[in-house]
């Protein structure tokens, strides 16, 4: 949807931020556009949904615990507090499985949005985010079509409204 609404208004030359950017997109696309995907469907299927949905809540903790190590940093008690929480999601699942394949799913969320930081302030917003997902989506695609089965099982109803979240 987003290479679709750079192509109607005219804006497909802006993808050649790949092209000096390669090796950040591609930090990108694995952790943001196919990693995440991966590992929330894995989670999806070993936990319940609400469990499962907590965990991905803690990705504003990976977040935080991230920043640490970039120019932002956090002092003693943040960080004390952010393996408190990631401490306390653990404890709330119960399923370690489980607890890690979610937990796995907000870091790289959360590596992703530390990671596309720096690159939204410097290029098209637009641009990243179309060459980020329609990346990840062609991954997820080659996983779906290798492994034999739908990872994410999406209905018509769904897939229409992910376009137009997209497209919004």
């Amino acid at each position: 949807a987003l290479l679709l609404v750079m192509f109607l208004l005219g804006r497909l030359p802006e993808l050649r931020i790949f092209n000096r950017r390669e090796t950040h997109f591609l930090v990108l696309v694995a952790t943001g556009g196919y990693g995440f995907w991966i590992l929330r469907s894995l989670t999806m299927d070993a936990l319940d949904f609400s469990t499962a949905r907590l965990l991905f809540l803690t990705a504003p903790l990976a977040i935080g615990a991230l920043s640490a190590f970039s120019r932002e940093k956090a002092d003693g008690r943040a960080l004390f507090g952010l393996a408190l929480g990631f401490v306390g999601c653990i404890l709330l699942v119960g399923g370690l499985r489980g607890a890690l394949l979610g937990l796995a799913a907000a870091g790289c969320w959360a590596l992703f949005s530390v990671s596309a930081r720096p690159l939204v302030r410097s290029e098209s917003a637009l641009a990243v985010a179309a060459l980020v997902t329609a990346l990840g989506a062609l991954c997820l695609l080659v996983t779906c079509l290798s492994m034999g089965e739908g990872i994410i099982r999406i209905g018509p109803r769904q897939l229409m409204l992910a376009c137009l979240a997209g497209a919004v």
